[in-house]
């Protein structure tokens, strides 16, 4: 618990100096995707592997799924992932990850992932986010389940995955 107390400590402070960068080298303010290839990969934000908590495995059970309990983690490579697929959201998502591995509001499987992934969504209703964090089904040889990405969705889409049974409330 400690150690998930430093990470999310560190993680808040360097929240400002990420966001601060990628406003102003990628233009965030504007809507366009900004480029990020390798040419450019020195200027991204540094990433630290996080331990985002433990898998909510009696929240999964109730969808279905019986998997051992376990630590998840964020590795370098997803973060990167998830910053250069959604670089206009991704500072939005980093101070709610923790709450939502911990305390998802919403849990399932996407049909396109049955087999080797599962969704943790949380809703922050103070700033109108949803938050899902996509999770590998299958943990490492050391026992963690790995973030495959992180990224906010939409309300419609949280009800249509809703009345199609791919997610349940966990509240």
């Amino acid at each position: 618990m400690i150690e998930t107390l430093a990470v999310v400590r560190g993680l808040f402070n360097g929240l400002a100096a990420l966001e601060s960068i990628a406003q102003s080298r990628y233009n965030l303010s504007d809507k366009r995707r900004p480029k990020l290839s390798e040419k450019n990969k020195e200027e991204w934000p540094r990433f630290k592997p996080l331990i985002l908590g433990e898998l909510p495995v009696q929240h999964l059970r109730r969808f279905g799924l019986n998997l051992q309990p376990g630590p998840v983690g964020f590795s370098i490579p997803a973060q990167k992932h998830a910053f250069k697929s959604h670089p206009d959201s991704f500072m939005s998502c980093l101070p709610f990850l923790t709450q939502t591995v911990a305390r998802p509001s919403h849990v399932g499987q996407s049909p396109k992932h049955m087999n080797d992934g599962l969704e943790l969504i949380r809703e922050v209703r103070q700033l109108d986010l949803i938050l899902l964090v996509a999770v590998l089904i299958r943990p490492t040889r050391q026992g963690v389940y790995m973030v495959k990405s992180t990224y906010p969705i939409d309300r419609n889409k949280l009800e249509n995955r809703l009345r199609k049974g791919h997610l349940i409330e966990t509240q």
